[in-house]
């Protein structure tokens, strides 16, 4: 047993949470690292596990709780952003998602037969595959970071 102390662990800046005003539910988000390519030149993602009291789904984590890397549930058709914004999103003719009741003009998705495109004002890209995977998330100088995922039974892992 060792004896010494420190107070490096009483920050909880790795952690975030509390309750929403306007729906009284209850969220929580846990920090766990950050993802920066190209020798830290970028791009970056922080890698983050969210709690959602909405959500049923267990993606390996436990009920409600999800990583927040973008992407896109074709089953659900929720569009899942890394700053933890979702929409409802329909797809329609030629691979066009409508989202609904997005009213800023922060982010525009273009779709086609082999992914979506999530282009967002500060010139960051989110690539996603056919599947609603991301695949690669470039930033405006052109870095970019490559995801790839493997096939684990009948899901995506």
């Amino acid at each position: 047993m060792s004896n010494w102390t420190s107070n490096a662990f009483n920050f909880d800046s790795f952690c975030s949470g509390g309750v929403d005003q306007r729906t009284r539910s209850y969220s929580y988000q846990i920090l766990l690292g950050s993802l920066v390519g190209n020798w830290l030149k970028g791009p970056n993602l922080d890698i983050a596990l969210q709690f959602s009291p909405y959500s049923t789904d267990n993606l390996g984590f436990g009920k409600g709780w999800k990583l927040n890397i973008p992407r896109y549930d074709l089953k659900n058709k929720q569009l899942h952003l890394a700053n933890g914004q979702s929409y409802r999103a329909e797809l329609g003719a030629n691979y066009k998602l409508d989202l609904r009741y997005k009213k800023l003009l922060d982010f525009s998705v273009k779709g086609d037969a082999s992914g979506y495109e999530i282009t967002y004002r500060n010139g960051r890209k989110d690539i996603l595959d056919d599947h609603g995977n991301l695949i690669k998330i470039i930033q405006s100088d052109g870095h970019a970071l490559h995801f790839s995922w493997l096939n684990i039974g009948s899901e995506n892992a």
